[in-house]
């Protein structure tokens, strides 16, 4: 939502992709009124682990398949050096955690302050359903068990089936 935001701040039309497998992809950048895109973007939160060559090498893949000869690979942390080397001479930026930081200090100070509101509207904590992206809540399961669950668990007609076992949230 934070990379959405920032190439929005940009005056980029930015739109994500949706939940659930996104086939490579996050974000798809148009300009302006433009029906075609301009380019893709690929979101990485590996936490304590770099992105290796395979992240790079996908989102270089559906680029072909779509025909959009600018891709972004956006993560939270580095890339490994084969990730590095692949990207050269292929119109494909990766963007490190620290890059991101300085490219969102390089926006005026209005839309940076825009960035910091909508971050400090966000819950960081609660798990999010990787289906309906929506926050999960603690269910009680049959045999007594918790566990934390899209609220849309079960529900009928059709019930999401996300449910993440351990961990605080």
């Amino acid at each position: 939502m934070l990379c959405q935001k920032y190439f929005e701040c940009r005056g980029i039309r930015a739109d994500k992709t949706g939940a659930g497998a996104d086939g490579g992809v996050d974000i798809v950048l148009y300009k302006a009124q433009e029906a075609l895109p301009f380019a893709l973007v690929q979101c990485k939160t590996k936490a304590k682990k770099v992105v290796g060559v395979n992240a790079v090498r996908e989102l270089y893949g559906v680029m072909a398949s779509m025909k959009v000869n600018r891709g972004m690979l956006m993560a939270n942390n580095y890339f490994s050096e084969d990730a590095i080397d692949f990207a050269k001479n292929k119109n494909l930026k990766l963007v490190s955690g620290n890059d991101f930081w300085n490219l969102i200090s390089d926006l005026p100070t209005d839309r940076q302050q825009s960035l910091e509101r909508f971050l400090s509207g966000i819950d960081y904590i609660t798990h999010t359903c990787p289906n309906c992206e929506i926050k999960v809540l603690k269910r009680n399961g049959k045999n007594g068990s918790e566990f934390w669950g899209c609220p849309n668990y079960s529900r009928k007609p059709n019930p999401c089936m996300y449910k993440f076992y351990g961990g605080k949230n």
